[in-house]
């Protein structure tokens, strides 16, 4: 708003320096006729037109001036309004990061602060494991924040599997971090599927 009022202010002024200079010009010439009582000559003329023309000039170049200061003052303040809304972007709360999918290791789920940890077992034999792989490695950032899913291998983890009672591939077990089952289930072709599930 400040910016349009600068605007037309500077018109306004460049509308004030052209009638000045068209009443000016003819005050000029009537006065030299009246003085010397013959017309001007056309080198007087030229001389008067010039000394006018310069004088707008002048008067133009400072207005110019005048408002690239106003232009660059104008600047300033949105560079100083950007900077106090990034302060304030700042203090707002950020959006909280994706979740993670991860192979499986006890540390990682002992150590584990997530608000949901999912044990998925898969085998690289199952067509509808390898689905769901691919799925939840092109969807990654869709991980719900807080959550931990972990790509248990089904063949090699058989203690593991004796534990939760796992009995085919393909099979997802939702646990807390002292790893005590809470839910399980099996099927699920896409991160979508398990993300409902939990």
């Amino acid at each position: 708003m400040e910016t349009q009022t600068k605007v037309l202010l500077f018109i306004g002024l460049i509308i004030v320096i052209v009638v000045g200079f068209s009443l000016t010009q003819g005050d000029d010439t009537s006065a030299v006729t009246n003085t010397t009582g013959d017309s001007m000559t056309e080198e007087a003329m030229d001389d008067t037109d010039a000394r006018m023309v310069d004088g707008v000039d002048g008067d133009m170049e400072e207005a110019m001036a005048g408002e690239e200061k106003m232009l660059d003052d104008d600047k300033e303040m949105m560079k100083d309004d950007e900077m106090d809304d990034t302060m304030m972007d700042d203090s707002e709360p950020t959006a909280a990061a994706a979740g993670q999918y991860l192979a499986y290791s006890p540390d990682a789920v002992a150590s584990s602060d997530a608000e949901n940890i999912l044990l998925t077992f898969s085998a690289s034999w199952c067509p509808s494991c390898r689905t769901l792989d691919a799925n939840i490695n092109e969807n990654l950032s869709s991980i719900p924040a807080g959550t931990e899913i972990y790509k248990v291998d089904y063949d090699s983890n058989v203690a593991l599997r004796q534990q939760y009672g796992v009995t085919m591939q393909h099979t997802h077990v939702l646990v807390d971090s002292d790893g005590t089952m809470i839910k399980k289930w099996t099927g699920g072709n896409t991160l979508g599927d398990l993300v409902a599930s939990i």
